[in-house]
């Protein structure tokens, strides 16, 4: 190729195209998802931030950065590049749809809170399929009240919670003795499996039988495709969870078919006894889906916020021996008090509030919540909000702020008791309206573990400088690998 009597070099064409190429890709995710200008509010704007490249978006650097260090793909992608405009709100194009990742407290109080529910913001899980469509999380308006109103009254129902927790008290105290004979025991492996076990116990009595193991395969699969670009061909993480999500549908309406034939018992066993007789006000039962859908977001939410908490309660206790020990002495304290019926007693454990507090707020199980933009717009502070585009309302930022939480990366339960936090800036288990509804029973589990073990036992971390990974959830690299004795 001539140009006015010189030749252009080959490999200067090729970089031209590749510049070109490149500039056209990084723009086509904007030129097909940005608003107009003319739709734009007067006096508003889009947040900063790129929706990178066509189709995948931001979602590979998203991945890798993420990984190894939450706090990373925000340094990288948005504060060392919008140092000007940092005010905890971005846009960008993950989990294959253009969003808005809102960071700091407030921000996520007005996308969570009651005041836009079902107006502004509605449910936002980006494969609403791997859920079912009548999880509580999934539905919206009046059949999102009566859902919630629900199932709060029957996870709370005083003898079927009572049972379980009876039932909780003999599987861990026979669970930590079998560790003790053990002795070399890796945490992410074992509590995988006690506590996926402890909640088929709890919601259908069943635990360690070739059906559970079956349920706690179909359901490790369906968590890989949660937060998976939602691909659905064969060999991708997204395809592989809506096999699963369908094998275990299949198997919880066998079991509530036969409990429904089994006929009413004259008290609960457990809380599918009281899901399949719970009626609303209008006499209506559940319906099998709707149980099935809610059991499994409980076998998806529940049993892994359990295990990653007592893990982390764990590995922390083991690196801080003098929280450990205040934490015994607040046990046996207890113990000694109730000659031993002390299953359900724990509002007198104040310092085992403040050490869960504390592991939740620096290890987050679930790091954001998604919504969707309903309204036409809506708008925060002077950022547009574009109808249809996912909000992440990123709850993990607020737990790791310095301004809300002095010296966010230390463990340190004392901070509640010096300085709780304002509404808002603790979200371990969301905010308004969807508010995890299990969280009771998850913290109740986590103390009711948490006595039998500082109490009758001692552990070492084998490698205490173990580095963590995060995805799908925060766990060290080796999955906790202990020496566990007993005292």
């Amino acid at each position: 190729m001539e140009w006015s009597g010189s030749t252009i070099p080959l490999a200067a064409v090729v970089a031209a195209v590749v510049v070109v190429v490149t500039w056209v890709s990084k723009k086509a995710n904007e030129w097909w998802y940005l608003p107009s200008p003319s739709a734009i509010p007067p006096g508003c704007k889009l947040p900063p931030g790129s929706l990178g490249w066509p189709v995948i978006g931001d979602m590979l650097s998203f991945v890798g950065l993420f990984r190894r260090d939450p706090e990373a793909y925000f340094r990288k992608a948005f504060l060392s590049r919008y140092k000007g405009e940092n005010k905890g709100i971005y846009k960008a194009h993950l989990f294959g749809v253009p969003c808005i990742i809102t960071c700091s407290a407030e921000m996520n109080k007005f996308v969570l809170g009651p005041q836009a529910e079902g107006t502004a913001f509605t449910a936002g899980w980006p494969s609403p399929n791997l859920l079912g469509a009548d999880c509580m999380g999934i539905v919206e308006g009046v059949q999102h009240k009566r859902m919630r109103k629900l199932l709060a009254e029957a996870i709370s129902q005083p003898s079927a919670l009572k049972k379980a927790l009876l039932r909780l008290e003999k599987r861990f105290t026979s669970t930590l003795a079998e560790w003790a004979e053990e002795k070399n025991i890796n945490l992410r492996a074992k509590l995988k499996d006690v506590t996926f076990d402890d909640i088929c116990d709890a919601f259908f009595s069943k635990s360690s039988d070739p059906l559970v193991k079956k349920m706690a395969s179909f359901t490790q699969g369906l968590i890989g495709g949660l937060r998976a670009y939602p691909i659905n061909i064969p060999g991708f993480s997204y395809h592989k969870a809506l096999q699963c999500r369908k094998s275990l549908t299949d198997i919880m309406f066998s079991i509530i078919e036969h409990r429904r034939r089994a006929g009413s018992k004259a008290e609960e066993d457990d809380f599918l006894d009281v899901l399949v007789k719970t009626q609303d006000e209008q006499g209506n039962y559940l319906t099998n889906s709707e149980i099935t859908d809610n059991i499994i977001a409980s076998l998806l939410a529940g049993h892994e916020s359990t295990s990653y908490t007592i893990l982390w309660t764990m590995v922390l206790l083991a690196k801080n021996p003098l929280v450990w020990s205040k934490l015994r002495n607040e046990h046996l304290l207890l113990q000694s008090q109730t000659d031993g019926i002390w299953s359900g007693d724990f509002k007198q454990t104040p310092y085992t509030n403040l050490v869960l507090n504390e592991v939740l707020r620096l290890l987050n199980v679930s790091p954001f919540v998604f919504r969707t933009v309903e309204q036409e717009g809506v708008n925060y502070q002077g950022y547009y909000f574009p109808k249809g585009w996912k909000v992440v309302a990123w709850l993990r930022a607020s737990h790791m702020n310095p301004t809300y939480f002095v010296d966010p990366h230390n463990f340190n339960p004392d901070r509640f008791l010096a300085q709780p936090p304002r509404s808002g800036q603790y979200m371990p288990f969301g905010y308004g309206p969807r508010v995890c509804p299990g969280n009771m029973l998850a913290l109740l589990s986590s103390r009711l573990f948490i006595h039998i073990l500082v109490t009758k036992y001692k552990w070492k971390l084998v490698n205490p400088n173990a580095k963590v990974t995060y995805l799908p959830h925060p766990k060290p690299i080796d999955g906790g690998d202990i020496v566990f004795e007993p005292l």
